[in-house]
């Protein structure tokens, strides 16, 4: 197992080497750029040019690379091209709501989806199976945005309330800002929670079909014990994959969407906003700290994964 972390970290490492060059060329192929935008657009000076050379951007790209790769070892993200504010600070800012909301929505779906998933598989062709499998159909189909804007739209048609948009910091009131989070982490929730549901209920399925579990009822076991301690464990390390899978796309996803309808000030709007004024150093920052999340997370599922089954331990 040593040899194989090893050998995982060593494929981080090269991933995020990769991800980086990717973003670093990216962002300046792209047509405009950030100089011609602050000029055009915010005033920021009276010629590009002289703009330009200010900001290092008329540096030859290799320097402009090897600057922001040294400026990462040295422990710094730079600083924004706009309003010339520490990345790291703003990120530290920022970065609470942001991760907060991903676990919420995490919780909320699994919460959801696991007993959902299991009641659908013991109950395989049952009005309830039926039921949870039509509902987790029609969440994956229904995107996140439009289930959260036609939240907001009808309850204030119809109920005359809306939730508060006003965000409350975790420091200031921690009651407040859950009470803020709750309905964005209900309606990622529910649209995660659909192919948990659909993954357990597989899942579920196949292990109860295995002869150990025959052998276990046939010795007289309760049917709990059946279900949970020889079922559901025999079932969870493909869980955790999910589980991996959900971590970053819902900090991502979530993040991007659902912080830009319920004026969340996370990072998902800091990328947005970023992206929209080519500020190059804000955004190669997220997209390394998102690589670097999904790497590390990986890497955790895999390790976990051994764990929970020997058979595919690496030794």
């Amino acid at each position: 197992m040593t040899s194989y972390i090893v050998q995982r970290l060593a494929l981080a490492a090269l991933t995020l080497a990769i991800v980086c060059l990717l973003t670093f060329s990216v962002l300046r192929v792209m047509p405009g750029s950030a100089a011609e935008l602050m000029v055009t657009d915010q005033g920021y000076a009276d010629d590009v040019e002289q703009l330009r050379e200010k900001l290092g951007l008329n540096d030859p790209l290799y320097k402009q690379w090897w600057d922001w790769i040294a400026q990462i070892g040295s422990g710094s993200l730079g600083e924004s091209l706009y309003t010339g504010e520490s990345i790291s600070a703003e990120l530290t800012r920022r970065l609470p709501p942001t991760l907060l909301l991903g676990a919420l929505i995490i919780a909320v779906g699994w919460v959801i989806g696991v007993p959902l998933g299991i009641v659908a598989a013991v109950k395989q062709g049952t009005v309830l199976d039926q039921l949870s499998r039509t509902l987790a159909v029609l969440f994956l189909a229904v995107p996140t945005f439009w289930l959260a804007t036609m939240f907001l739209v009808f309850s204030s048609i119809w109920f005359g309330w809306a939730p508060s948009l006003r965000f409350v910091s975790l420091t200031d009131d921690p009651i407040a800002h859950l009470e803020f989070l709750f309905w964005p982490a209900l309606i990622g929730g529910l649209a995660a929670s659909a192919s948990v549901v659909r993954i357990t209920r597989t899942l579920m399925l196949e292990v109860l079909r295995q002869d150990y579990i025959r052998t276990a009822q046939a010795k007289g076991l309760a049917p709990r014990p059946v279900l949970f301690r020889h079922g559901l464990s025999n079932a969870s390390p493909p869980l955790v994959t999910i589980l991996g899978l959900q971590v970053s796309m819902q900090v991502i996803t979530g993040a991007v969407i659902l912080e830009q309808i319920f004026s969340i000030p996370g990072m998902g709007r800091y990328i947005l906003e970023a992206a929209a004024r080519r500020d190059y150093p804000v955004v190669q920052a997220i997209l390394l700290f998102t690589a670097s999340l999904i790497l590390v997370t990986n890497l955790i599922v895999d390790v976990l994964y051994g764990y929970l089954d020997p058979r595919v331990r690496v030794r």
